[in-house]
């Protein structure tokens, strides 16, 4: 992310503020695809790996993090709240 605005600022410095536009975006659409993708999949990933490691291990609360991590992920408190 710092190498693409680094260098649109880079390009800007020689004259071409089309490049720092350009890469303004491509930064912007990157972290909203990394938002808008991956809380979803790491809650999938959390409340799956929870399950199955309660399912292979012994029931105790280490084992069971994950599967309480993802639970709270899909928590209609903690949607609200973010």
């Amino acid at each position: 992310m710092a190498a693409l605005v680094a260098g649109g600022l880079l390009a800007l410095e020689h004259g071409h503020p089309e490049v720092l536009i350009g890469t303004g975006l491509t930064a912007v659409v990157i972290l909203v695809a990394g938002n808008v993708l991956g809380y979803p999949v790491l809650t999938v990933f959390l409340l799956w790996s929870g399950v199955t490691v309660l399912r292979r291990e012994s029931r105790s609360l280490g084992n069971a993090s994950a599967l309480v991590t993802g639970i709270a992920l899909v928590s209609p408190d903690h949607i609200a709240i973010a």
